[in-house]
């Protein structure tokens, strides 16, 4: 059993902040002895634009004014996700960038057996060769090119959309720190 205390900043009613906050129990496995962290809402980038957006102002200048501050302030929090991506990216690619080589050599290998099969060397000989290549191949190469496959679509997918990527970087991140980076009210 797992207690949770509500502290969500909404103007809800339920929502209590003075010392008689209510306690919620629940259960849920292998959640023995954690407290419940909130998050920052999931749209917050949305949100905080469409709230801008919404807002009456005393004349357009004004209104034109709010919006590009809050556009220009968001989006740089969205280029801060952006860069954090592509430096995942280019992490990625420095790591494995010696992965075609790599291939090549077992390429290599390979014909070298075939050419030895051809020559009229022992098949078993040659058959135990290739059976330990292809095992090591099998065991290790593919799941590293798995893992860097699975990696570049989400890195791909991640700059395809940085705004939505942004927001949900952000929606894994505690309440403070939204609070401070400006992306929730107080």
């Amino acid at each position: 059993m797992t207690t949770i205390k509500k502290v969500s900043t909404s103007a809800d009613p339920d929502d209590y902040r003075d010392g008689q906050s209510r306690a919620a129990t629940v259960s849920r496995s292998g959640d023995e002895g954690t407290y419940f962290d909130a998050r920052v809402p999931a749209r917050s980038i949305d949100s905080l634009r469409k709230q801008v957006r919404q807002r009456r102002y005393g004349g357009s200048t004004e209104e034109a004014e709010a919006i590009r501050k809050t556009d220009e302030e968001l989006f740089d929090k969205v280029r801060v996700a952006e860069r954090h991506t592509i430096a995942r990216a280019d992490a990625m690619l420095e790591h494995n960038k010696g992965r075609t080589g790599q291939a090549l050599a077992y390429l290599d290998k390979i014909e070298e057996l075939r050419d030895r099969l051809q020559a009229g060397e022992d098949t078993s000989v040659v058959v135990k060769e290739f059976n330990k290549l292809d095992n090591h191949i099998r065991a290790r190469e593919i799941k590293v090119l798995r893992g860097m496959a699975s990696e570049a679509h989400t890195v791909r997918a991640a700059l395809a959309d940085p705004v939505e990527h942004a927001q949900h970087l952000y929606s894994l991140m505690p309440l403070a720190f939204g609070r401070a980076a400006g992306l929730v009210g107080y």
